[in-house]
């Protein structure tokens, strides 16, 4: 029953968000392909990817899980991943 309120909420809000957000997306669809928004581009996945294997790497270190190295490991990729991007600057 507990489950029932929350979830009728959320997936109400998903509803209303989504097509907006959708909407947004289509609004600013780049017209104009530069050098500068390629690298704009480039960070954005860099640094999302980052955040995510991040928080994957915290998560697997403080459950103590036998793949926290090998998390550590594809994190440091990225960021080595990073540099020439950054180098570019």
């Amino acid at each position: 029953m507990k489950m029932k309120k929350w979830l009728t909420p959320v997936l109400g809000l998903a509803l209303i968000v989504s097509p907006v957000t959708g909407a947004y997306a289509a609004e600013t669809t780049p017209t104009v392909k530069t050098p500068a928004s390629d690298l704009r581009a480039t960070f954005d996945y860099l640094l999302s990817e980052h955040y995510a294997l991040a928080v994957d790497t915290m998560i697997k270190t403080y459950d103590g899980n036998k793949a926290a190295p090998e998390a550590a490991k594809a994190l440091d990729q990225n960021a080595k991943d990073m540099e020439p991007a950054i180098a570019s600057i």
